[in-house]
């Protein structure tokens, strides 16, 4: 079982059609997506107090979602080039107790309950800080 979940300050009207038109492959598993609205998260950091954060989960396959174009999206967002999002995306892999993510075109976190579920990609994969 797999989340999929996105978190944006300020465009929650764009969210749902983002995600629709472009990166889940089928209307049907949008039923199960789960909006909540949170106080801002980098309130204490930016010192902004009138924004909020939404945060949307999907509780999904990862059969349901075009992930090679939404990983692009995010590796796009800084750049002018199409697809491009500037939402904040995990992929959250509940098998695994792993989550992934891809930050920019410059990098991504990878976060795991114990090493011994990412070891993998300490060997097939030049990593640092392990």
């Amino acid at each position: 079982m797999n989340w999929l979940k996105t978190e944006d300050y300020e465009h929650s009207d764009k969210i749902n059609a983002t995600l629709v038109n472009h990166y889940i492959k089928y209307k049907d598993v949008l039923f199960k997506l789960q909006h909540k609205t949170i106080p801002y998260i980098f309130e204490d950091v930016y010192g902004i107090c009138d924004f909020e954060t939404h945060r949307y989960t999907l509780q999904c396959k990862v059969s349901d979602v075009k992930y090679i174009n939404l990983v692009k999206a995010i590796c796009n967002q800084d750049m002018n080039i199409k697809p491009k999002s500037y939402h904040d995306i995990f992929f959250i892999n509940t098998t695994n107790d792993t989550i992934f993510h891809i930050y920019d075109d410059r990098g991504c976190d990878v976060i795991a309950s114990g090493k011994e579920s990412i070891r993998y990609l300490y060997k097939n994969y030049i990593m640092i800080g392990f």
